[in-house]
């Protein structure tokens, strides 16, 4: 449960006596962790998080790698569903993708704000965050930092399966290369045979 606000803030600065200051947010965010298959069916069907299907697959054990790799190559295609055709599963990603912006925005702003030799102020915070974590390069105001951590600060208590983030983001991703080069192999060995 996030601590009790003081005007209007969600934690309090510590004194050069007292603990280091503890965000709510940061907090949370560093506990979501797709670890397990129980934090991934949390994820799954408290949010709809596609990404916790395809780490449940990688962590299911007696699944054969042809099955997996199959679960795999479609699940990360529909990532990548043109905007015309969105499907509930291209949906998902979208949102998923979002709720990871918005996550790295709030976390950049939490680790300003509780910095241990530093002290910024919010609007620091916001700046520093939106700085942090751009996508794709593209400057934002540090307003859509504050958004996201705002939004994070009431999401994360609502929804205990939002946020959660990868532990090995390596090992996923070369098992969706894996994946998507074994259905292209299939893809164009199907090709061919129709030529013949």
């Amino acid at each position: 449960m996030p601590p009790r606000r003081h005007r209007g803030r969600a934690w309090r600065r510590p004194t050069k006596q007292g603990p280091p200051a503890v965000d709510y947010v940061l907090e949370q965010l560093k506990k979501r962790r797709l670890r397990s298959l129980d934090e991934c069916r949390l994820a799954w069907e408290r949010s709809a998080d596609p990404l916790a299907v395809c780490v449940a697959i990688t962590k299911t054990p007696g699944l054969p790698d042809w099955l997996a790799d199959a679960v795999l190559a479609f699940l990360f295609e529909a990532a990548g569903a043109p905007k015309p055709h969105k499907t509930f599963l291209a949906k998902a990603w979208a949102r998923r993708f979002q709720d990871d912006v918005d996550a790295r925005r709030a976390l950049e702003t939490a680790m300003a704000r509780t910095h241990p030799s530093q002290s910024f102020t919010w609007e620091q915070s916001f700046e520093l965050a939106e700085f942090f974590a751009r996508v794709d390069g593209e400057r934002r105001s540090p307003a859509v930092a504050k958004k996201s951590y705002q939004l994070l600060q009431r999401r994360l208590e609502e929804n205990p399966g939002r946020y959660y983030s990868l532990d090995n983001v390596k090992a996923i991703a070369a098992r969706r290369e894996t994946a998507l080069e074994r259905l292209l192999r299939i893809v164009e060995a199907e090709a061919t045979h129709e030529k013949e």
